[in-house]
């Protein structure tokens, strides 16, 4: 699978993206099996910006999300709405 920034994803790595226009800079919510237990999902944050990437794996969606609105406000100030 591609993302539309043209990256391959991995199985079952999709999530809901929340676009932040001034920093061109979007959290990507997703959910992908563990590596040691592949009956088991984790949820990540990803950031757009390259140099910043996978923020973490996580046990639930709403700590993946409280990753993203953090980073966000600590490295994307200017991208809040």
């Amino acid at each position: 699978m591609t993302s539309d920034q043209g990256e391959t994803l991995s199985a079952g790595e999709t999530g809901d993206a929340k676009e932040v226009s001034s920093a061109r800079a979007e959290i990507i919510i997703g959910e992908i099996p563990a590596a040691d237990d592949p009956t088991t999902l984790l949820w990540t944050a990803r950031c757009t910006v390259s140099a910043h990437d996978l923020l973490g794996h996580f046990d639930t969606r709403p700590e993946a999300e409280d990753a993203g609105a953090r980073h966000l406000e600590s490295l994307h100030p200017a991208a809040q709405p």
